[in-house]
């Protein structure tokens, strides 16, 4: 069931990756589908009552990074923050992330796919703006089709 669902994950990421960085439009629907199949590949590894405080901690700080990206934009940047200085996607893509792994694991992984997609935009540059769902989406991608090959499922360990 676990090797299903990481196939069924992959496969979104990619469809997301392609969408973001082909179109830059990401049909809203597959990041409800990575939460959905998120939480059930969590839910092999560890109960309702931990995924749900996981979550809980994970939405609790990533809306505290939203916030202090907000702030930035608003007044250091003097931009608006959604559509200017991030997508919805993206936000949508956070959002959807927060059921998939425990919280120290989500949180390394999480950061990781934040320099992951500067690096790749860096070599890339078709444009000014970051397709950071699309390159975040890659690179979960990779993490779960890596982790199809380990014997031990580490991604869960905590």
């Amino acid at each position: 069931m676990g090797i299903l669902l990481k196939i069924t994950l992959i496969v979104l990421f990619i469809f997301i990756f392609y969408q973001d960085y082909k179109t830059r439009l990401v049909y809203w629907f597959l990041y409800f589908f990575v939460g959905f199949f998120g939480t059930l590949l969590h839910l092999n590894h560890a109960s309702w009552t931990t995924i749900l405080f996981e979550s809980i901690l994970n939405i609790s700080m990533i809306l505290i990074l939203i916030g202090l990206g907000f702030c930035y934009s608003k007044f250091i940047l003097k931009k608006e923050f959604i559509d200017e200085s991030i997508g919805k996607g993206d936000l949508f893509l956070f959002f959807s992330l927060c059921f998939l792994f425990p919280t120290i694991i989500f949180w390394v992984l999480f950061l990781t796919s934040l320099i992951f997609s500067l690096l790749i935009h860096f070599f890339v540059k078709k444009d000014t703006n970051i397709p950071l769902a699309g390159y975040m989406s890659l690179f979960f991608a990779s993490i779960l089709f890596t982790s199809l090959f380990l014997k031990q499922n580490i991604l869960y360990l905590f």
